[in-house]
């Protein structure tokens, strides 16, 4: 779990070396409504290697994804979350 002071970032690493993927679920911490639709991005040494969108229960995915350590970028209206990721096994 990644924590922000409003959001929890729920995240599941899964797969082998050769095909990850990575699921998560942005929420607020409040325990409110979702959060409008968020912009997530996947970035190696601060380059961004895949984006995706939040639906609308705040779940996203990234498939193929790299083995080592990873950011998560999660750009909200007037907020930008920032979490480290290790893809490694």
């Amino acid at each position: 779990i990644l924590r922000d002071e409003e959001f929890d970032i729920h995240i599941k690493i899964s797969g082998h070396e050769d095909c990850r993927c990575i699921r998560g679920q942005l929420l607020p911490r409040d325990g409110k409504e979702f959060p409008p639709p968020a912009r997530c991005h996947l970035l190696r040494n601060g380059v961004r290697i895949q984006s995706t969108g939040t639906d609308e229960t705040g779940e996203f995915q990234f498939d193929e994804v790299p083995e080592g350590g990873l950011y998560l970028q999660v750009d909200l209206t007037g907020l930008t979350i920032v979490g480290s990721l290790n893809t490694q096994d």
